[in-house]
């Protein structure tokens, strides 16, 4: 059989959107074969156009849906960019299963989050929407854990008996004294610093750069509230 005639097999025309068709000739030309190999006969295809053919008579059979696994590991990087753009006008219903992202965000506007524990949950928008979201969640959750903490820690140092007053060697000195007069205030500053980093990773619409930058900078925020808390307990407990 010759390439054109495992199209025919299937259909000569493929409708479109708005009452537009592609017809097969055409449909072989978007994928990458030019008219003088139309005629080619399949056996003297290579292994990647023999994949690109299968792909076209399933197209070609006009499916309201497509399932595809794993794509990105089949398909060359000049047939996927083809199929991205297929794909974006197609209108049925297309189920992809990949672990190419940016493949992903082009193509899809739900994703299917599994737990590992049997629940899947509907979250609409695309993956890096999704991942922008989950991770600003986690660490709203991690904030609140170490919040948290920090209130313990408060409540048991005030809680502790105090130093006796002629205990002079545990006494704060100068620095020591001014090093605590000031650290509430650098608490509070780090605190609302994270507080406005957490809200611009929360924005969709960040890319990836500026999403791994303040993801950086939020990690270094909470790391220096968390020295400087354990520092004020320590001099609020010879204060």
């Amino acid at each position: 059989m010759k390439v054109i005639e495992a199209l025919y097999e299937i259909a000569e025309y493929m409708p479109l959107k708005k009452g537009q068709k592609l017809s097969a000739a055409q449909l072989l030309e978007r994928f990458l074969f030019p008219r003088h190999r139309h005629h080619d006969f399949i056996h003297k295809l290579s292994g990647g156009e023999r994949k690109r053919l299968h792909l076209l008579r399933v197209i070609m059979g006009n499916p309201n849906f497509l399932v595809f696994d794993e794509p990105t590991n089949d398909l060359d990087v000049f047939t996927l960019g083809i199929l991205e753009e297929f794909l974006l006008d197609f209108p049925g219903c297309l189920l992809l299963v990949s672990h190419d992202r940016y493949f992903m965000d082009k193509l899809v506007d739900h994703v299917f989050v599994l737990d590992g524990v049997g629940g899947v949950r509907d979250f609409p928008g695309n993956y890096t929407q999704y991942r922008t979201k989950a991770d600003a969640e986690e660490k709203a959750a991690s904030n609140e854990q170490a919040a948290a903490a920090r209130a313990l820690a408060l409540q048991a140092a005030d809680s502790a008996p105090a130093a006796p007053k002629g205990d002079y060697s545990q006494r704060l000195s100068y620095n020591e004294q001014r090093e605590y007069d000031g650290l509430e205030n650098v608490i509070a500053t780090l605190e609302t610093e994270k507080s406005e980093l957490e809200t611009a990773m929360a924005a969709a619409s960040l890319n990836h750069e500026e999403l791994s930058r303040l993801s950086t900078r939020l990690g270094e925020v909470t790391t220096e509230i968390e020295v400087k808390t354990e520092r004020w307990i320590e001099l609020d407990e010879r204060a």
